[in-house]
Formats: C-alpha cells, structure tokens, sequence
C-alpha cells in the first residue's frame, strides 16, 4: 500500500500539535489580558458627587450611579456643589465603612466636611494599591476647613498624601476622629 500525503494540510503531526500548543498559549494571553483590564478598570473607577448634602452610601448621589467603594476608586466632590456636606453613612445615614484611593474635593469656595453618620462610627478606608492614596482640595479664598470629624475614622491601607492647592494660607484639613492603619501619613502643598 501506497502512503499519499495529505495535500489538504501541509503541516506534519509535529507541526501539528506545535500549532496547538501555539493556539492554546494565545488564548490564554488574551484570557489573561482581557481579565487584567477588568480588574483595572473596576478598581479605577472615578464618581463624582451630583447631590447636595446627603449620604455618601447614596447611588442617586453619584455619576456613574454607584457608590464609590473599591481600593483605587476615585470620589470627587465637584465646584458646582457648593456648602455641602458628604454624611459618611450608608443611604439610611447608619455608620458604614467605604474605601478609596482617591477623595478631591475640587474647587472648594467654601467650607467643606465629611458628616457624622446618625448613630455609630464610619470609616473611610484609604488604600489605592500599590500607590499612595490621597485626600486632596483644590480651593478658591483663604481660610477654608477640610473637616473629618469625630465618628468618622480614617484607616489607612496605603499611605495618604493630604494635598491642599490653594494658593492662600490658612486652608486646613481639620481630622476630628481617629486615624490608624499601616500607611504613612505626608503632605503636599500647604497643610
């Protein structure tokens, strides 16, 4: 009997299983690619406040609607919501415990706080992975107060820089409550 090679495919048994075992590593390089760019982008998340005064555990309060709460996230109170105060409370004002890696509070023309939950202790947790987290206020005027206060505590699961941008002397993060955890505590800018 007469052995024909196949002209339908060219590649021998060996170039065969090599494809295979080309097509496999690919697949699972992309599965991996695909899966790194998720973990990404949920723990980047950036919100921004769209309420007035009211509860950080708010979905309604946010844009996307959620509630920034993921080590990386990023919450930024912006200028147009002026005089208000972010009650560190889940939507029914109980004491609950968030996490991010970054709080701004941008263009602040007025004092700004953090709110005591109903009944209870809040804690914000500041962790942004591998890079230092960060609690910042750009503000507009002099003598201005960044307040934490007294039942809200501030764990720190990266280091936190506190940044202040003003411009002016006397603007202040004024923290009330307790502050732990294992990172460092610097600043930047004008404290």
């Amino acid at each position: 009997m007469r052995r024909t090679r196949d002209t339908r495919n060219p590649l021998t048994k060996g170039d065969e299983m090599m494809q295979r075992r080309l097509d496999i590593a690919l697949t699972l390089s992309r599965i991996a690619i695909i899966g790194a760019l998720s973990i990404a982008t949920a723990r980047g998340q950036s919100y921004s406040w769209t309420g007035g005064s009211g509860h950080w555990g708010e979905p309604a309060n946010w844009t996307p609607t959620g509630v920034p709460d993921a080590a990386g996230a990023v919450a930024t109170v912006p200028s147009t919501a002026s005089g208000i105060i972010v009650t560190v409370a889940d939507a029914t004002g109980d004491a609950a415990t968030f996490t991010v890696g970054r709080f701004v509070f941008d263009q602040v023309t007025q004092n700004r706080s953090f709110g005591n939950p109903t009944s209870g202790t809040s804690t914000i947790i500041f962790n942004n992975g591998a890079s230092t987290a960060e609690l910042s206020a750009r503000l507009s005027g002099s003598n201005r107060i960044v307040g934490i206060p007294d039942r809200v505590s501030v764990q720190l699961g990266s280091s936190l820089f506190r940044t202040l941008d003003d411009g002016n002397f006397g603007t202040v993060f004024q923290f009330d409550g307790l502050v732990s955890g294992a990172g460092n505590f610097p600043s930047r800018g004008r404290r």
